[in-house]
């Protein structure tokens, strides 16, 4: 590809610069975000930082600050051990998002829409009045994903495509529990919309793919785990030591096995 000039920046007495609009757009960097210097045979590059890879389990408000800070494009899969801390990380998810304006989309299963409702109000997000304004929307799995047994991927897309129309302008958050498809003996559908929703989101939404880790177990479908992680740009676990999130290219089945001391 030939080399294109995208700006040129002064740097001041304190040998600092501003990052062009073109870049930042390039790159999807706020002043939230830190960016990479290196160095590539013999020229200087720039990125946009990406986290280290969590090897030890960190606390909650690392997990925490890690989701609330997800861009748009960035697909994240959540493996969760508790209610509790699938509401946790999931809730600040939202919340985060909302507080910018954009659109919130939950679709449960794990638990009902009104037991979600239930707990969002107390954890803080104001449910009916975002609902009545339309910027909040919560969905059981079957008003979305399965009817009368079947999983129909047109209307999926279908329902998908909608909902990112209307938040095109402000942004939007969704957030799944995805793990009733192996409850109705639908593994091949779920890794076909997995992998067609691709790592990196084709549209400027960002997206947690919650799935509970007793749900998978007693599903016997323990096998499903590693393709689920590589099917997501970021993978998280949560277990009583804290939480871990894992780049799927620096994950081994055998580190995963550990975290979760059981056989995939």
């Amino acid at each position: 590809m030939p080399e294109r000039t995208l700006d040129v920046t002064s740097i001041t007495t304190r040998f600092q610069t501003t990052i062009p609009k073109t870049v930042r757009e390039i790159l999807n960097v706020s002043n939230e975000d830190r960016i990479v210097w290196f160095e590539q045979n013999g020229e200087i590059k720039v990125g946009r930082s990406r986290p280290r890879r969590f090897v030890e389990p960190l606390d909650d408000d690392e997990t925490i600050d890690f989701v609330r800070r997800m861009k748009p494009t960035d697909h994240v899969t959540l493996f969760y051990d508790t209610p509790e801390n699938k509401r946790k990380i999931l809730f600040n998810f939202l919340a985060a998002g909302l507080e910018k304006g954009k659109g919130a989309l939950y679709i449960c299963s794990e638990e009902g829409p009104e037991q979600i409702r239930s707990e969002m109000e107390a954890f803080g997000i104001e449910v009916k009045k975002l609902e009545k304004e339309g910027t909040l929307t919560i969905h059981n799995y079957n008003e979305w994903y399965i009817e009368n047994g079947q999983v129909d991927f047109d209307k999926i897309f279908a329902r998908v495509k909608e909902t990112f129309e209307k938040f095109r302008e402000k942004g939007l958050r969704v957030t799944d529990e995805a793990a009733f498809f192996l409850k109705h003996n639908k593994v091949r559908e779920l890794l076909r919309l997995e992998y067609s929703s691709h790592r990196v989101l084709k549209t400027q939404v960002e997206a947690i793919c919650a799935y509970s880790i007793d749900t998978i177990v007693n599903a016997g479908c323990t096998d499903v785990i590693m393709p689920l992680v590589r099917a997501h740009a970021w993978a998280i676990f949560t277990g009583p030591g804290g939480s871990t999130v894992f780049e799927p290219e620096n994950v081994e089945d055998s580190d995963v096995e550990k975290l979760l001391q059981l056989k995939i």
